[in-house]
This record gives C-alpha cells, structure tokens and sequence, in this order.
C-alpha cells in the first residue's frame, strides 16, 4: 500500500452480482509500515470463488 496502516480491524467486501457490497470477513492486522505486504485471512468458505490475477506497475 502507498500509506502506513494503523493496527486495527480490516473488513473485506465483494461486490454481489446486483453490484452491492457484500461482507466476506475480517481479520486484525498489527502497525504496518509504509510499502509492506500485508495478508489478510477472512477465514474458509466453501461457496467463496476467486479469480487470481497479477497485479502490476500498469494498473
């Protein structure tokens, strides 16, 4: 990320097929510092699918 984040709770949302936010879960996470990688674990859902894809200095 471009900015330090504070420890805290971090929720993730996914947009459903009618384009609302849905809740998928939420993790806490320590200070990070500025241009660290952070993982965030929502926790296991069976019905849950991704679609991976690199993220890059274009987008």
């Amino acid at each position: 990320m471009g900015d330090a984040l504070p420890a805290g709770t971090v929720r993730v949302y996914m947009k459903d097929a009618r384009g609302n936010a849905q809740f998928v879960g939420e993790n806490q996470i320590g200070h990070t510092p500025m241009g660290s990688d952070i993982a965030i674990v929502t926790g296991e859902a069976f019905d849950v699918k991704v679609q991976p894809r690199a993220a890059g200095a274009s987008e």
